[in-house]
């Protein structure tokens, strides 16, 4: 009887713990068993610690350090006693800056889409406010570019290199290259006579592929259609639709590199100068030409059209001065005379009152639009003056060539107000985005630094 009892005792144990078990794991089952999917595990998470917690500069430090900047770094007047503590500061923010977004673009893989876009992603450098730029951005590069524009909004950047074969534009917002524009079309060569009656030769190799050597956006909105131009080594101008990367146009002609190209204001017209001394005015959308200026004796380098549409300013690399065309038929209406060398930038102001010209000999000079007359000589302090850009108040003029700066001008007045360093090698293209919050420039060294311009 006790045995019984025993077992009985011990059966009725082990069914409370069963039920106090089960009650439990009711209450802990997953998700899954009461009737919802389970969350997906990420390799990522799983596999890779949480990264640390970015690194931050203190404010007071921070002011201190783009104080420092400002004295040592822009405006010059930087103390001797002060070198080393400036050198500290920028050491001590730049690497702050470099250990808080490196990391962060690697999480983000933001790589080239092409070897010769973006090499290895970008950097953000917090600079200091000097006379209303401010540096905000440095962006390397895995080409030597040679040109670059802005799209209308203000958004891309187009670049064109001689190392490569298409027109990458860059996204500035993420500094990601969004499309790459391809030639489709190829110029025919032409075939050489021979007597067919003899042994044929072995065919020619074919030709390799035209690198870029200018690029231009169109004005206007993309709604409007927004058009991509770009030279080519072969002497033969692509357009393309900037929305969806269809190419429009094939205007072949030139008979050398196409080193420079300006649309009209209104799009209409497209501009293209060449290394075989002659300038082509092609009418868009058809692409058929309009004339075929000649006049220069050398490699056209330099090409702008005055805001009303009305005039067509050119420089070369031999011609001491600036030739004006007109864009209704081509024919020459002035030589703007007075540089010693080849004129290898020019830009008039969005007000149309200035026509700004940078040379080989070193200096910009600024003329009356209207009436040809030289106001002012600006000395660069520089081998050559190679690209130059009015902002779009008309009320600063900027320039880069063989110094490692870019400078900033009052094209009023004269007086130098800026120069913006950070370039090693030069400066080879600039240019203002259209609403004129934006300066980009590039040089030998591949960096693209970008610029905020701040409103008056």
């Amino acid at each position: 009887m006790i045995r019984r009892t025993r077992s009985l005792a011990f059966c009725l144990v082990a069914i409370v713990a069963l039920i106090i078990a089960s009650i439990l794991g009711a209450a802990s089952a997953p998700a899954s068993a009461q009737g919802e999917t389970p969350a997906p595990l990420s390799p990522s998470a799983s596999s890779s610690p949480s990264p640390s917690p970015s690194p931050t500069l203190d404010a007071t430090l921070q002011e201190q350090t783009i104080e420092a900047i400002i004295e040592a770094r822009f405006t010059g007047t930087a103390r001797a006693e002060n070198t080393a503590a400036v050198q500290t500061a920028t050491a001590r923010l730049d690497a702050t800056v470099n250990a808080r977004f490196n990391g962060l673009l690697t999480a983000t893989a933001l790589v080239p889409l092409r070897q010769t876009a973006l090499a290895d992603g970008f950097e953000l450098f917090t600079r200091a406010n000097v006379d209303r730029v401010l540096q905000v951005a440095s962006l390397p590069m895995s080409a030597n570019v040679t040109s670059l524009a802005f799209s209308p909004d203000g958004a891309l950047i187009a670049l064109a290199s001689p190392d490569d074969t298409t027109i990458p534009l860059l996204e500035i917002a993420s500094g990601r290259i969004v499309n790459i524009l391809r030639p489709l079309s190829v110029a025919s060569p032409t075939p050489t006579p021979r007597d067919m009656t003899l042994t044929p030769f072995p065919p020619p190799p074919p030709a390799p592929p035209p690198t870029m050597t200018s690029v231009a956006f169109s004005p206007g909105s993309v709604r409007d259609g927004v058009r991509i131009a770009a030279g080519t080594s072969g002497g033969y101008v692509y357009v393309w639709d900037a929305l969806t990367g269809e190419e429009l146009a094939f205007l072949p002609g030139h008979t050398g590199p196409v080193f420079t190209l300006a649309f009209s204001p209104d799009g209409a017209l497209l501009a293209s100068g060449s290394a075989d001394g002659t300038i082509r005015l092609w009418e868009l959308p058809t692409g058929r030409l309009r004339a075929q200026l000649v006049g220069h004796n050398s490699a056209v380098i330099s090409l702008a059209f005055s805001p009303d549409g009305a005039t067509l300013a050119s420089g070369s690399t031999g011609g001491r001065g600036v030739r004006l065309w007109s864009t209704a038929n081509g024919a020459p209406v002035g030589l703007f005379a007075g540089h010693t060398a080849g004129v290898l930038a020019v830009a008039f102001s969005p007000d149309g009152a200035l026509l700004a010209s940078g040379s080989r000999d070193g200096t910009i000079r600024l003329w009356d639009a209207a009436t040809g007359e030289s106001s002012l000589t600006l000395d660069a302090n520089s081998a050559e003056v190679v690209t130059l850009a009015f902002t779009i108040e008309s009320s600063l003029l900027v320039s880069g060539g063989a110094a490692t700066s870019v400078q900033v001008w009052d094209p009023h007045t004269g007086r130098e107000l800026a120069q913006l360093e950070g370039h090693l090698a030069g400066v080879t293209t600039l240019a203002i985005s259209p609403d004129g919050t934006r300066l980009a420039a590039l040089g030998p060294d591949r960096i693209l630094r970008l610029w905020a311009v701040l409103a008056q």
